[in-house]
């Protein structure tokens, strides 16, 4: 919490440097609205840690809506004899990438009921990303296949680790089972789609299997890391208070202007970090990255401290997972721009926050809340 006033604060000096004054204030009005909106969530998670379940499940709910959308479109794309355009799948967002994030980023909340909950909730966790991975595979987003990979690794990594500290061999390996079947499933049913509703004769590089676009990722793409070349140059030639907060768009023309030749310009340098720190200088991109850091590192301490009770972590695991999966986003998009991602981006941060001091609401976990 203390870090991200920080981040405000000199996010706020940026201003004497910005060109477009009121590109900044617009800018910054919505890093305002953010912070306020993490503000009154940590306020609302600190003075009872039972709304976490409660958002967790609203959130699982809304992530199964979204999934279902996205069948509904490759079904009723094959009821009217065509494939489905993976391109033009929005559902209620602006565009497929979105969609994209808003599953891949929801994810945590329902790892949340699967890890800590019971019977009936754990449930519905197991459901959620069965039904959120096969809508991901469907999507064919290359940063969040990359980012199902690691999810994946880590989720797994610290169940087994929970349950070897705890002796218990049967749930470690029912988890074991569980993670492949559902994993198994999934890729079934994404290539039974890709085999009898795609049509075979049309070359569309979203309708592929999923290592097949994945190894897609080595080709790269030009625009983006040029992009990120260019904002290196900015933050080299402004590295105390940046361009400005909302100005990258604007310095970095006097680059992008030289190898554009149709006149069209990128908006977002579809890396958050990088451009945060273009705008802000590099100690505003530091604070901005020790955001996402320290509640890692929270999560990490509460979990391997020698004989650590287990509520003591496990409201910092939703903020903790659920920030390293919009890092995904914020790495290769620019979710800080977009407000359906950017309000699970309040709810990690107001989390971490409200949770990253035990004693704070060490009440509620003593009196059985």
């Amino acid at each position: 919490g203390i870090v991200y006033t920080l981040f405000m604060l000199v996010a706020l000096l940026s201003f004497v440097k910005a060109i477009n004054v009121n590109e900044s204030i617009i800018n910054y009005a919505k890093l305002f609205t953010l912070f306020s909106a993490a503000y009154n969530i940590s306020i609302i998670l600190r003075s009872d840690p039972r709304h976490l379940r409660i958002l967790s499940v609203a959130m699982s709910l809304l992530l199964i809506f979204d999934s279902f959308t996205v069948f509904y479109h490759v079904g009723t794309s094959f009821l009217e004899g065509k494939g489905p355009n993976i391109y033009n799948i929005k559902s209620i967002y602006s565009n497929k990438n979105i969609l994209s994030a808003a599953l891949f980023v929801k994810v945590p909340f329902a790892l949340w009921l699967l890890a800590f909950d019971k019977k009936r909730l754990k449930a519905l966790g197991f459901f959620t990303i069965l039904v959120a991975l096969v809508a991901i595979l469907l999507m064919s987003t290359r940063t969040f296949y990359l980012g199902f990979i690691f999810m994946t690794v880590v989720f797994v990594a610290f169940m087994g680790i929970r349950y070897h500290r705890k002796q218990q061999r049967r749930q470690l390996i029912t988890l074991f089972i569980s993670v492949g079947a559902t994993i198994a499933v999934a890729f079934i049913l994404f290539s039974g789609v890709l085999k009898f509703l795609y049509p075979q004769s049309e070359q569309n590089p979203y309708q592929v299997d999923f290592l097949t676009r994945l190894k897609s990722i080595g080709q790269g793409e030009s625009g983006r890391t040029e992009g990120w070349k260019r904002t290196f140059k900015l933050i080299e030639e402004h590295p105390v208070l940046g361009v400005g907060t909302g100005n990258w768009k604007i310095e970095v023309l006097k680059y992008e202007n030289l190898t554009s030749k149709d006149y069209i310009y990128m908006y977002k340098a579809h890396n958050d970090f990088l451009e945060t720190a273009s705008e802000t200088g590099i100690i505003g991109g530091l604070l901005f990255l020790s955001v996402f850091l320290l509640i890692g590192y929270n999560f990490l301490r509460a979990f391997f401290r020698r004989g650590a009770a287990e509520k003591s972590y496990m409201y910092l695991f939703l903020p903790a997972f659920g920030i390293f999966a919009y890092s995904f986003d914020a790495f290769f998009n620019f979710p800080a721009d977009r407000p359906e991602i950017c309000f699970l981006f309040a709810i990690y941060v107001g989390a971490g926050i409200a949770f990253s001091k035990v004693g704070s609401w060490q009440w509620a976990v003593g009196s059985g809340q």
